[in-house]
């Protein structure tokens, strides 16, 4: 497995957790135009706040807890 892999997974997962509930508001049936466009700018603004250099730090302290884990097993599997 390959580090930017594992990058490219939390940076993923903050993405949805940021656009999630506005997802599922788009696709309800009680939809209003104001409410989804002031939830969609609201969304904008958000996701122009996530740091690369957390997205960082949350995947190193992965591989390390998991490197941690694969030496106390017999498992042959290695993040590069």
């Amino acid at each position: 497995m390959e580090y930017k892999t594992i990058l490219s997974a939390y940076l993923l997962l903050a993405i949805s957790e940021v656009i999630g509930p506005i997802s599922r508001y788009l696709l309800s049936k009680v939809l209003t135009f104001l409410t989804a466009l002031n939830m969609v700018d609201r969304e904008r603004k958000d996701l122009e706040i996530i740091f690369f250099e957390s997205f960082k730090e949350n995947a190193s302290w992965f591989v390390s807890k998991i490197q941690g884990l694969l030496k106390t097993t017999s498992l042959d599997f290695e993040i590069s």
